[in-house]
C-alpha cells in the first residue's frame, strides 16, 4: 500500500469528510484498489481558464460570456466598476447570470441619481456558481443614459461532460 505524506490532501480529507479525531484514524494509506468515492481536494482538480472582460458605455446591456452548449460552465470571481458624471441617472449596474433557468443579478453597484461617482466592486465565491449552458453573462444598467462607463471581469473554468 502506498503512503498519503501530502498533509493538504490529509487535512481536506479529514474536513471534507467530516472525521472526528479524537474518535477515528485520518486514513493515511491507499488501498491496492482506488474507488472514487469523493472529491477531496477540487482546487487540485480544477483551474480557471475562462478570464473574460466586457464594458459597457452609455447602453443597459452587453454579453461578456456566452456559455458553451456543450460543457458546465462554473463561475469563480468576478470584478464590477462604475464610473458616471452627473448627468447620469443610472441607479444601478449588475452582472447578470442565468442559473436553474432564471436570471439573476450575481453583483451589483448602484449610483446615486445626478451625483457623479465611481465605485468598484469584487466577490470570490468559496463554491463556485454553476451558470446555465448556452446562456449569457451580461453587463447591464438600469437605464439608457448618457456618460456612464461600467467594466465586468469574470473569472471560471468549464468541465466536459
Amino acid at each position: 500500500m502506498a503512503t498519503i505524506h501530502n498533509s493538504d490532501l490529509s487535512k481536506e480529507l479529514q474536513q471534507g469528510a467530516k472525521i472526528q479525531i479524537n474518535r477515528d484514524v485520518i486514513p493515511n494509506q491507499l488501498a491496492e484498489k482506488v474507488v472514487p468515492v469523493m472529491e477531496v481536494n477540487p482546487k487540485l482538480l480544477r483551474r480557471i481558464d475562462i478570464h473574460k472582460a466586457g464594458t459597457l458605455t452609455n447602453g443597459t446591456s452587453a454579453t461578456i460570456y456566452t456559455t458553451p452548449a456543450d460543457k458546465d460552465f462554473f463561475l469563480v470571481a468576478l470584478q464590477l466598476s462604475i464610473i458616471k458624471d452627473g448627468n447620469s441617472t443610472s441607479t444601478s449596474t449588475a452582472i447578470n447570470g442565468t442559473v436553474n433557468g432564471v436570471s439573476a443579478k450575481i453583483i451589483s453597484i448602484a449610483g446615486i441619481t445626478i451625483t457623479a461617482s465611481a465605485g468598484s466592486t469584487s466577490l470570490t465565491l468559496p463554491i463556485p456558481m454553476k451558470i446555465d449552458r448556452n446562456s449569457n453573462i451580461t453587463l447591464t444598467h438600469t437605464t439608457n443614459v448618457a456618460n456612464i462607463r461600467g467594466d465586468g471581469i469574470i473569472f471560471g473554468y468549464t468541465v466536459e461532460d
